[in-house]
Parts: structure tokens; sequence; C-alpha cells
């Protein structure tokens, strides 16, 4: 059995929704960013000591990175490096 919505009304739905952050959908992003060479903004990170980890490795590789707030800046034009220290 498939579950459905249906919104009766004719109004047009709008407005924000703030999405909580999830880690692991973090690390994934900021491991992709390695393949932009660039900078690029990650918003609402959570700062737990797994994403402490991945910047340091971001950072062994030659990323450049910073909070301001909650959000991440990652630039990964300069990486050089390959392997990452265990």
């Amino acid at each position: 059995m498939q579950e459905k919505l249906i919104i009766s009304g004719g109004k047009k739905i709008s407005g924000e929704l703030e999405i909580a952050s999830a880690k692991n959908s973090v690390l994934k992003q900021m491991a992709a960013s390695l393949l932009f060479a660039g900078p690029l903004c990650i918003k609402n990170v959570p700062k737990l000591k797994d994403v402490e980890n991945m910047v340091e490795v971001l950072e062994f590789l030659g990323a450049k990175t910073k909070f301001i707030g909650n959000d991440l800046e990652i630039d990964s034009k300069d990486v050089s490096g390959v392997f990452a220290p265990h």
C-alpha cells in the first residue's frame, strides 16, 4: 500500500524551512569538496569531533578551511596531497 498526501484548497504554498544538519551528509560533502578546485561553502555544519577530524584531513591535503558561524568555507584550489594520515 502506497501512502500519499493530498493537498486541496487552491492556495500556493510558500515559505522557508531550516533543515537540521546531519553529520553523515556533511562528511560526504566535505570529501566531495576536493573535486572542486575553488572556494565553496557548506552551510549549517555541526561542530562535532568527526567534522573536526575531516577538517584536519582536508588541511593536511592542502585545502584551506574556515568556519564562519555554522558555515564551513573550503578552498581546495591548492590541494596537492593524495594520501591522508591515519
